[in-house]
């Protein structure tokens, strides 16, 4: 890992524990709002929408603007949010606090995989990258455990203020030591005797037709992050389990810790191996935490769920690192962009559709969406055409 990146995984580890420490207090929220699961589930799909219409532009000034300037930017919009949704007192303010939030969370992240790809070489695109998935499931040990035990010995809304703090603070480190990192990439004038339209066309377009898979997977990917992760779970739990919201917060931290492990095992094999060896698995395990809500109470579901979701967690990855692959650093913000695009469709549309699910047919129903749609996902994923690793590393060289 290079020492220019420990400021961004520091200042991106605490936006994404601001993210994770709703997931736990959802239930609360609902209860003292009084709120169908349907109207909390426009809550939280309220993030995506923001993030759908936002990614493309953030892209574009990913590739063409100061990243300090974007990541100050993103983290005033989440602060804000937070501190918004501390005091939010009806579904509207909710509503509003997680737009704000979604912003600051597009700008930051479509930045970082930039300045990431940018950074690392060719041969270690999944290390870094991986590295930031990594980063955030540290925070997600932390974050949602946190939450728990502050809402249930005080209230809902002070982890909020918390994480608005942190934020701020790795803000003001971020800004004292973070260099922009402009990108090396230059259309060249002429290869080989070709111009550069004509060379453009040759290495760039076939990639692009390449994508399609990949953002059918990132579209399945926040889809299933949004509906099962951040909305099923912890309902399920409230309602269905009883759980508390401390125990809840303990059992989303695991997924996280095992997801520390799974992230940097798969990444690294992803590298030597190819992108298949990690995001197969991925797949299978995603699959298997939404199979393992079906099995008898006495066996303890949701913790099975917990643990199967931190180790299928590299699927978070696959799709960035195999546009890394495949894009040229100068268009990357852009791609991303676009790959964004898909991914909070997904996110958007989870939710909704899960929790019109419950509100008409209560939990087994979603269940059976969501399972059906995974298995779907992974025949996707065996036929996912990646990159190969020493052609990669020859263009880059080129």
């Amino acid at each position: 890992m290079k020492k220019k990146a420990i400021p961004l995984y520091l200042f991106s580890s605490f936006m994404i524990m601001s993210n994770q420490a709703l997931f736990p207090v959802l239930p609360m929220i609902r209860d003292e709002i009084s709120v169908s699961y349907s109207q909390i589930s426009i809550f939280v799909a309220s993030l995506g929408i923001v993030r759908l219409f936002l990614a493309f532009p953030c892209g574009f000034l990913a590739d063409r603007f100061d990243k300090k300037k974007l990541f100050l930017l993103g983290g005033f919009l989440n602060v804000s949010g937070l501190v918004f949704l501390s005091y939010s007192h009806t579904i509207f303010q909710l509503i509003v606090s997680r737009i704000l939030i979604g912003a600051g969370l597009v700008i930051v992240n479509i930045t970082i995989m930039v300045v990431l790809a940018q950074m690392a070489g060719p041969n270690s695109k999944g290390a870094m990258i991986s590295m930031n998935n990594v980063i955030h499931s540290a925070g997600g040990i932390i974050s949602p455990a946190l939450a728990g035990i502050l809402a249930g010995r005080y209230n809902w809304r002070l982890p909020f203020l918390v994480f608005a703090g942190l934020i701020l603070l790795s803000m003001i480190i971020l800004a004292e030591t973070f260099t922009d990192q402009r990108s090396d990439y230059k259309r060249p004038k002429d290869v080989g005797g070709m111009e550069t339209k004509s060379y453009l066309r040759k290495n760039f377009e076939p990639g692009i037709l390449r994508l399609a898979p990949v953002f059918a997977i990132s579209f399945f990917v926040f889809f299933y992050r949004s509906s099962f992760r951040h909305t099923l779970i912890p309902l399920y739990g409230k309602d269905v389990f009883h759980i508390g919201v401390g125990t809840l917060g303990l059992y989303i931290s695991l997924a996280g810790f095992v997801a520390i492990f799974s992230v940097f095992a798969f990444g690294f094999m992803s590298d030597r191996y190819g992108r298949k060896t990690a995001l197969i698995p991925g797949m299978l395990f995603s699959t298997v935490a939404v199979i393992a809500l079906f099995l008898p109470r006495g066996l303890n579901p949701l913790l099975i769920a917990c643990i199967f979701t931190g180790m299928g967690a590299i699927i978070n990855s696959i799709p960035i690192i195999v546009i890394s692959d495949l894009v040229p650093p100068g268009s990357f913000g852009r791609i991303m962009g676009i790959n964004r695009i898909f991914g909070d469709s997904g996110y958007f549309l989870g939710p909704l559709i899960v929790g019109s699910l419950m509100d008409q047919f209560g939990f087994r129903m979603p269940l059976y969406m969501l399972a059906g749609f995974s298995v779907f996902a992974l025949i996707v994923a065996c036929f996912l055409s990646t990159t190969d690793q020493a052609k990669t590393k020859e263009r880059c060289e080129t």
